[in-house]
């Protein structure tokens, strides 16, 4: 890792799961291991790979697998420890209150330029693995453009991106796209197991049920009565009067269990249940769409300003469940 970068492993705050360089065995995505072992193979890599396709499918673990191919030696010890030299990681760090932050700060943008001017500490191969593309502000991106415009020599960039559709076409050009699809039931089975252990069959059915082939948000529903969570923000989303006496003592119980684990759970499983109930719907409007969109944007902001400045959460949640009915009635 480079001199004075702040090491953060794949940023996340879903601490009952590993970070994705600890993923010692890749589930799906073959097509791209396929290519990437050929390319190798052959001294044909191309020198920005981009990993397209929804959080959670293991884009960033697959980053990982493929800068400790590159790397080789000891490379997959170091990257674990953050200490390889010529491995450089771009994503979000802490703010002063110890919350992430909403973007990658441009600090990092500044070691990076100076990463890639320097070189390798054994004449090999530097890699950069930028997580997530879609956390960086216009600044940055330009940086980044104009990295990949004129890449140095044997460096090669794995970037993360968690929505294809926003990303720009002067990025899309430069670029190596790798669209990755959720994991099938078996895989996302075996995923789900390595990293939470032994799951009921009941549970388990139940879980690929809902996340059609995501491990992150199978992790979510495996933890922290993310299933009950669910159930019970499901009823308060589908009532036709709103709120009711009930739904204030669920907010105060949620709000009451919103420590940072738990509190991030409810944000994911309210999405989890806006994007489970859109898709379920095979004739939704592009009105619609847009609107749930926006819902989705808004929840994540709501949420970050409840983190960053200490709001009432009982306050935030109402606010976020009045903003999902909106879209769902």
């Amino acid at each position: 890792m480079s001199e004075a970068q702040e090491f953060n492993g794949g940023l996340d705050d879903l601490e009952f799961c590993p970070p994705p360089f600890f993923a010692k065995t890749i589930h799906g995505h073959k097509n791209a291991i396929q290519q990437f072992s050929q390319q190798l193979a052959q001294n044909t890599l191309h020198h920005a790979w981009l990993f397209a396709g929804d959080q959670g499918i293991g884009k960033a673990s697959l980053a990982y697998h493929f800068a400790a191919k590159i790397l080789s030696g000891n490379a997959a010890h170091l990257i674990e420890n953050g200490a390889h030299p010529n491995l450089f990681i771009v994503q979000r760090g802490h703010s002063e209150t110890g919350t992430i932050q909403a973007n990658v700060p441009v600090e990092t943008i500044r070691k990076l330029s100076h990463f890639l001017q320097s070189t390798a500490s054994n004449d090999g191969w530097r890699v950069v693995i930028i997580d997530s593309i879609d956390m960086l502000n216009r600044n940055a991106i330009n940086a980044l453009l104009k990295s990949l415009e004129e890449p140095p020599e044997h460096v090669i960039f794995f970037i993360v991106c968690h929505n294809l559709g926003k990303l720009l076409p002067t990025i899309r050009s430069r670029v190596l796209i790798q669209k990755l699809a959720p994991l099938s039931d078996d895989e996302c089975f075996y995923a789900l197991t390595h990293i939470c252990g032994h799951i009921s069959e009941e549970q388990i059915s139940y879980i690929l049920e809902q996340v059609k082939g995501n491990v992150r948000q199978a992790c979510i529903l495996a933890q922290g009565q993310g299933a009950q969570i669910i159930a019970q923000i499901d009823t308060e989303l589908t009532c036709k009067i709103w709120p009711q006496s009930h739904s204030f003592s669920l907010i105060t119980q949620l709000a009451d269990k919103a420590n940072t684990r738990q509190w991030g759970l409810i944000k994911r499983n309210l999405l989890l249940i806006l994007n489970n109930k859109l898709t379920a719907n095979s004739n939704v409007s592009i009105e619609h769409l847009n609107a749930v969109s926006e819902c989705y944007t808004r929840i994540e902001t709501l949420y970050a300003e409840c983190e960053e400045f200490n709001l009432d959460k009982q306050s935030v949640l109402f606010s976020v469940l009045e903003k999902a009915r909106s879209v769902l009635s």
